[in-house]
């Protein structure tokens, strides 16, 4: 751990026992609320919420899968966030269905990854509760979630070159 971040909570007390003596112990009662132990998730927790932009959606793939749609993107001048948005709203305008692919006869050679993107929160929450509608009505025989729907629109907007392994 480099020196710094060594030194970084006791330098935070220090911080906090001159804004005591300096007539603000509002804001060292802040300074002390982050160096406790549950003080971090706090912090943010309000980052998050203060930030203009969407939490962070992981999108669970095998890692070919991810640089692959990285690299296609890219190659097409496309931005994969405005593609996942784009196959959240066919969903939702029933002019897209995932299948369901299950958890996948994962060999022991694939490394799993994330793909992170920043979904809108409205539309992710809309397509999942969209997901759950067609479960429980019985047009589907399970529950995609917007993770599933933008791993398989991506997929079929940019799909994945075809191998002798994969058919």
């Amino acid at each position: 751990m480099p020196k710094k971040d060594d030194d970084l909570l006791r330098r935070l007390s220090r911080a906090s026992a001159h804004l005591r003596d300096t007539g603000a112990p509002d804001l060292a009662d802040a300074v002390d609320e982050m160096c406790a132990p549950t003080g971090w998730g706090k912090l943010r927790r309000a980052i998050e919420a203060a930030s203009p932009l969407p939490r962070n959606v992981a999108v669970y793939m095998p890692r070919e899968e991810r640089d692959h749609l990285r690299q296609a993107a890219a190659d097409r001048n496309l931005v994969l966030t405005e593609e996942a948005h784009e196959g959240l709203r066919r969903f939702l305008a029933g002019e897209f269905t995932p299948v369901n692919l299950g958890r996948g006869p994962y060999t022991g050679d694939t490394v799993l990854s994330n793909l992170n993107l920043r979904l809108d929160p409205d539309l992710r929450s809309r397509a999942d509760a969209h997901g759950k509608q067609l479960k429980e009505t019985g047009e589907l025989d399970w529950t995609p979630k917007a993770v599933h729907v933008v791993r398989q629109y991506l997929l079929q907007r940019m799909p994945m070159p075809k191998t002798p392994a994969r058919r």
